[in-house]
């Protein structure tokens, strides 16, 4: 693992187990019922749907983001005469 590896890895882990402890609180801390209502209070009418869906999407969110904690590689740059090297011409 080099440095710029370990530097994407930090953010990524603590922000991941973040999202899943915030939403685990809420599904095993009994609260369900809370955000349910806090869903339907500007008016929607699915908020216990909706408090589970938003638990299992951050629960999931997080997974994905701890596991998967590598950025995607820089794209190749494109064919062709470096406009660098011609200036300095």
């Amino acid at each position: 693992m080099n440095q710029a590896d370990a530097v994407a890895l930090l953010p990524r882990l603590v922000l991941g187990v973040v999202m899943i402890a915030h939403r685990l609180d809420h599904w095993r801390g009994g609260r369900i019922a809370g955000t349910a209502r806090w869903f339907t209070g500007p008016g929607l009418t699915h908020g216990t749907l909706q408090a589970w869906l938003s638990v299992i999407s951050e629960v999931g969110g997080g997974m994905l983001l701890a596991a998967f904690w590598r950025p995607r590689p820089a794209p190749e740059p494109a064919p062709g005469p470096d406009p660098v090297e011609q200036e300095a011409s």
